[in-house]
């Protein structure tokens, strides 16, 4: 799969960096500030890796791992498991009350 996409989103410096989302943030605003962008323009490839002075190769494996785990994530939401039936009896109508199995005090 190669990465087409130019654009760095904080989730991939969550995993290039091993950072927390806010931290990630906080880092593409101060790279925003250092190249004189505004709130809209985005931070590219060939910005991140000349402000970090790491590799393009490097990162460009963090976006592939970033864009996977996006993928996996929404297979998953799709093959949701089935809806659990109701605790209740369908026929009787009447939900009794939760029972403990010891006596509570």
């Amino acid at each position: 799969m190669a990465i087409t996409r130019q654009v760095i989103k904080p989730m991939d410096i969550q995993n290039f960096f091993g950072k927390r989302e806010r931290q990630s943030f906080k880092m593409m605003s101060e790279m925003k500030r250092y190249f004189r962008k505004e709130k809209h323009h985005p931070i590219t490839v060939t910005n991140f890796c000349e402000y970090y002075a790491i590799n393009a190769s490097d990162l460009y494996e963090a976006m592939q791992a970033t864009d996977l785990y996006k993928t996996k994530k929404a297979e998953n939401r799709k093959n949701k498991p089935e809806v659990a039936p109701p605790i209740f009896d369908v026929i009787n109508t009447k939900q009794l009350p939760y029972q403990f199995s010891r006596k509570t005090e």
